[in-house]
């Protein structure tokens, strides 16, 4: 017998043995999770091509601090192995409550400089108007 893991939250649902799977899937409630932004200390990349360079980072757990852990060990994403093997440090810039569908949407929105605070530089956007925007 394997494990079923849930796809969404990574929890072991039971085992494929088990006559009562289908109800202990029906039956579970995948915990809250968190999506986050890290922002490298350096970009990584191909420095002769300025679209092949990266400095952020979007990721998501039910457990983040524990996530972090592991990409700060060097045993995450690929990209958060190769910053850690260059000794690039980085930051948590920012994280909202989410699961993947959320952490999806921002990676294919490309957009992670304008979501980063750090790279907005403190830009607080106001939209009453003659406010910044």
């Amino acid at each position: 017998m394997s494990a079923v893991v849930c796809v969404t939250c990574g929890a072991t649902v039971g085992d494929t043995g088990d006559r009562d799977l289908v109800e202990a899937m029906a039956a579970h409630e995948c915990p809250p999770s968190t999506v986050y932004l890290l922002h490298f200390l350096e970009p990584i990349g191909n420095p002769d091509n300025p679209r092949a360079m990266a400095q952020h980072y979007i990721g998501w757990s039910p457990t983040p601090a524990q996530r972090i852990a592991k990409h700060t060990a060097g045993n995450g994403a690929a990209i958060m192995r190769a910053v850690q093997a260059r000794g690039i440090g980085f930051e948590i810039a920012i994280t909202w409550p989410g699961g993947r569908d959320l952490e999806r949407r921002l990676k294919r929105w490309h957009k992670a400089r304008q979501l980063c605070p750090i790279c907005r530089d403190g830009l607080v956007l106001d939209a009453t108007p003659g406010g910044a925007s």
